[in-house]
């Protein structure tokens, strides 16, 4: 894995994108990885870039015609855990950090895909949704 992100600022796990640095300065300070695990494992935390302090359980149900594409795709994350269900349906189970990327992700399968947990990534499709539908009024 190539590194685009540094991840370290004022004694915490924060990620900023590497090209979108315009000034630098080298100071005496030093950053002493917090006991929250190593680097490696925070990376793993993350979906589609995205990265938080927190842990969310998230639990997707593909419909029978989405989920045949997604048994075809190796792991979207390294937490994964698949449950076939008996109509032909999947639910796709992962624990990440933040749920910026996971909203996109779900939101590009349209009716497709259904938030099963949790509610706070229930709320912000509903929300992005809502305002899709002004958008197109």
């Amino acid at each position: 894995m190539v590194p685009h992100h540094l991840g370290s600022y004022a004694q915490s796990t924060e990620d900023f994108l590497v090209s979108r640095i315009r000034e630098l300065t080298i100071t005496e300070e030093q950053f002493s990885w917090p006991d929250q695990g190593t680097l490696e494992e925070h990376l793993k935390t993350g979906f589609g870039g995205f990265r938080g302090n927190q842990e969310y359980e998230v639990e997707i149900l593909f419909d029978e015609y989405q989920a045949r594409w997604i048994r075809e795709r190796s792991k979207f994350h390294p937490s994964e855990d698949r449950e076939e269900q008996p109509d032909g349906s999947l639910i796709l189970k992962m624990k990440v950090s933040a749920l910026d990327g996971i909203k996109r992700f779900v939101m590009q399968y349209g009716g497709h895909a259904k938030v099963l947990k949790p509610e706070e990534l229930k709320i912000a499709i509903l929300e992005e949704a809502n305002l899709m539908i002004t958008i197109y009024q």
